[in-house]
């Protein structure tokens, strides 16, 4: 890891490079990349399915990788995601990756290469399927 680059300069980069197969062989659009305030968001929406990314600018925790499905209805339960947002850690059955979001930018690249394989692994999320996810 490059001690030097702050922890979202290395988080943009890996989940530019890691989840490029959602355009390669998913055929998502173009990724968005956007400021706001001192959040970096990258995002690709296919119909009603929405990758979604988070990258906090001061803090050094793991970057929020998801997918939203804009089909299902939204509420928000009382928490800061709707219920519509799946958290790609949640593929992982062990819950070790969720375990990393805490540690940050130590495994920070480790966390975003894992997430790329787990999506790539079981894709059905991008049609909009959920089952495979683990509600929080």
């Amino acid at each position: 890891m490059d001690t030097l680059k702050p922890t979202w300069k290395v988080s943009k980069k890996e989940i530019l490079t890691n989840f490029s197969f959602l355009q390669s062989d998913f055929g998502f659009p173009k990724f968005k990349k956007k400021w706001i305030k001192d959040e970096y968001n990258i995002s690709s929406k296919k119909g009603n399915i929405e990758f979604s990314t988070t990258i906090f600018k001061h803090d050094s925790s793991a970057p929020v990788i998801g997918i939203i499905n804009h089909s299902e209805p939204v509420d928000f339960n009382h928490e800061i995601y709707p219920t519509s947002f799946y958290w790609i850690h949640n593929l992982d059955e062990t819950g070790g990756l969720k375990m990393m979001t805490e540690n940050g930018r130590d495994f920070v690249e480790i966390y975003i290469s894992e997430c790329a394989d787990l999506l790539k692994e079981k894709p059905k999320i991008l049609s909009g399927i959920t089952t495979d996810f683990k509600k929080e």
